[in-house]
């Protein structure tokens, strides 16, 4: 029979000695709970593959994924596989920094904790990128500090107080007047479908005005100062030629009276 290492024996017995006293609060998600029970009964690959399970979910909260990072740390330190506990806490810090342990979480856990928050570049962040386009705005949305955990990025905006549109994973462009007001948020989803973070939301969205296009409106500007200047380039061109008709008329006129009265003068009766 292959012996078993002491060392994962004892994490193992720990795990569960301080699980088994310590309070079983409840969670929003039952597959969080069943991972928890199932380490308590030091089922630890039953519990891992449960988490899994809630990973691939799409109710996830919050709150549940800070419980599913803590209960995977949890397993893992029962297996031995400190790499993987580390892993889970810097996800852990990523989405909760505020996040504590109980007193009844094992000193290896706690201690590991203490040193993921230390080593932190900061928590998960939303951040947006907005750039004025023709005939509107460009919002981006790009995630900090995800530590992996962000699997898709929304970007929602409406112009003024009209329908909310979204793009995932990409910017969205937002139709607008200069002058007029866009709003806009981006959320990061993570495991489960949680929410992890935003910038903004809909109750209290970010906003910007639409600044109008330099170019075009020197277009327009162009073409109307233009319009009254063909008008007057014609009717000037018009006048001119309607000047040159009627000289050409008097000088004509001239001409013939001219010719009749040297006839007459000319050519006498005998």
């Amino acid at each position: 029979m292959a012996s078993v290492p002491l060392r994962p024996v004892a994490h193992a017995a720990l795990v569960v000695l301080l699980l088994q006293a310590s309070p079983r609060p409840a969670h929003a998600h039952p597959l969080v709970d069943r991972a928890r029970e199932a380490t308590i009964d030091a089922r630890f690959q039953d519990a891992l593959d449960l988490l899994a399970s809630a990973e691939r979910a799409r109710d996830l909260s919050r709150d549940d994924v800070v419980a599913l990072l803590e209960a995977r740390a949890l397993a893992h330190q029962a297996l031995g596989d400190q790499a993987a506990v580390e892993s889970d806490l810097d996800r852990l810090v990523a989405v909760a920094p505020e996040h504590t342990f109980s007193a009844e979480a094992p000193p290896d856990v706690t201690e590991a904790f203490a040193r993921a928050k230390a080593r932190s570049p900061g928590a998960l962040d939303v951040r947006l990128a907005v750039s004025q386009r023709p005939g509107g705005v460009e919002v981006a949305a790009s995630v900090a500090n995800d530590r992996g955990l962000a699997r898709e990025t929304v970007v929602y905006g409406r112009a003024r107080s009209g329908s909310w549109e979204s793009a995932r994973n990409g910017p969205l462009f937002v139709r607008g007047t200069a002058g007029g007001r866009v709003e806009h948020y981006a959320v990061a989803i993570g495991p489960g479908g949680a929410v992890l973070a935003q910038a903004g939301s809909r109750a209290d969205p970010r906003a910007v005005v639409v600044v109008g296009s330099p170019a075009s409106t020197r277009r327009e500007t162009h073409e109307t100062s233009d319009a009254p200047a063909h008008w007057l380039w014609f009717a000037a061109g018009a006048g001119a030629m309607l000047a040159v008709v009627a000289i050409v008329l008097l000088v004509a006129s001239a001409t013939s009276d001219s010719d009749r009265i040297t006839a007459v003068t000319t050519f006498e009766a005998p």
